[in-house]
């Protein structure tokens, strides 16, 4: 990820590789018409990190202060 410095008129803007299923979860969330969306693959299939670029994206469109948590059943799942 790149995080390029914020101007005095601009907040910092930030650079990512966009996922395929990013891209299919983006979708997901913006099709009204659906109530959830399901990640399946393999444990290196990029399902977790897709799931965070969806975060942001959310986050970046929201108005106002959010906080977020990001929780596991046991701690190895978040290393």
């Amino acid at each position: 990820m790149v995080v390029a410095p914020p101007t005095p008129q601009a907040p910092p803007r930030v650079e990512m590789r966009l996922t395929s299923i990013f891209k299919a979860n983006t979708q997901a969330y913006q099709d009204k018409t659906k109530r959830r969306a399901l990640n399946e693959g393999g444990t290196a299939a990029g399902k977790t990190y897709a799931i965070l670029q969806l975060l942001l994206y959310i986050l970046n469109q929201a108005k106002g202060a959010w906080v977020v948590s990001v929780v596991s059943e046991s701690v190895p799942h978040l290393k």
